[in-house]
């Protein structure tokens, strides 16, 4: 009798995978099962050995139709890379009913691919015959999906930023400039805007050298509140070049630790990372002993001559203050 093709179960012909950041990240799948060499009533063809091969196709236009209803996009990023298997391998190994799939495919790259797979046992063809020892190609489809990778940064100026306490918005010049650098949206992802998200994380009011403990960021900024550091209604602002921006509350100072966040565009999706890793620079806004202040009752005392000697007594002031914050109680004048 002439030999018979191999039969097989794919479990499914479209396979999808997160893209890899390494070379030595594969893709793996339980892809076939149910092999047999040939038809069951034909016990001389139980033995043979069933051997599997996958054939990439380098047809832009035959991956798209079969594998991406002919769109050139998938999840926002293009579809054909021809790329995607540069240097790559693909491996079926298998025992006897089963087949698995090893596929590595270039880091950080994505898109369609499209595979010809063939099953073919060890008993040879024979055009005269009719012996036949490969199965039909079978199309299977993999999609490599887009996998955001989060940006990084350096803090480029560990001792923080140093200023003296005082109203309105700080120019605490070259202490605020350039806090940053190695700035880098992700590997193949230089496309991405980037921006800043700035936070307190932790701070101490008013200055104390001592350390700073966990607070709510809206404390810092509630006017007239124990922990008010910054203006009333203000914000904490980073170009992304590293230079800092934020408005001091008048006569208010502190430590206070900033969290630094560098956000890109890409999104989550397919489990992509957005944010980096956060970085923490500390924010020191020194005392400055203020001028005690007073309000003048009269600029004029007047007081009857007397005969002899005589104590004359009389309010010249009100509203006596040391100046300054609360900080400034312990003062004597």
């Amino acid at each position: 009798a002439p030999n018979h093709p191999p039969r097989f179960t794919l479990f499914n012909s479209l396979l999808s995978f997160p893209e890899v950041s390494a070379e030595n990240e594969p893709h793996t799948a339980h892809l076939l099962g149910n092999i047999v060499p040939g038809p069951l009533s034909v016990a001389e063809e139980h033995g043979q050995v069933v051997s599997f091969f996958l054939v990439a196709s380098t047809n832009k236009a035959e991956t798209l139709a079969a594998c991406n209803n002919g769109s050139n996009v998938t999840d926002g990023e293009p579809a054909w890379d021809p790329l995607l298997l540069e240097n790559a391998t693909v491996t079926l190994s298998s025992d006897t009913y089963n087949a698995h799939l090893l596929l590595h495919t270039t880091p950080h790259h994505s898109g369609v691919l499209l595979f010809a797979l063939t099953g073919a046992d060890d008993a040879g063809a024979d055009g005269q015959t009719g012996a036949n020892n490969a199965s039909e190609p079978t199309p299977l489809c993999v999609r490599i999906r887009t996998v955001n990778r989060p940006p990084t940064f350096t803090v480029a100026k560990e001792g923080g930023v140093v200023v003296w306490e005082g109203a309105g918005v700080a120019s605490c010049g070259e202490a605020c400039r350039l806090l940053v650098r190695g700035l880098d949206a992700g590997p193949l992802e230089g496309r991405q805007v980037l921006h800043w998200r700035v936070r307190p994380s932790a701070a101490t009011i008013p200055f104390n050298p001592r350390g700073m403990v966990p607070v709510n960021p809206a404390a810092l900024f509630e006017d007239g509140g124990a922990q008010q550091l910054f203006e009333a209604g203000s914000t904490i602002s980073m170009t992304l070049d590293g230079n800092l921006s934020f408005s001091l509350a008048p006569q208010r100072n502190g430590m206070v630790r900033l969290e630094l966040v560098l956000v890109d565009d890409g999104g989550t999706l397919n489990g992509g990372i957005d944010a980096s890793e956060p970085a923490y620079i500390t924010l020191e806004v020194l005392p400055v002993n203020q001028a005690p202040t007073f309000e003048l009752e009269a600029d004029v005392l007047e007081a009857a001559e007397q005969a002899s000697a005589w104590r004359f007594s009389a309010k010249v002031a009100d509203f006596v203050s040391l100046g300054g914050w609360d900080e400034e109680a312990s003062q004597t004048l």
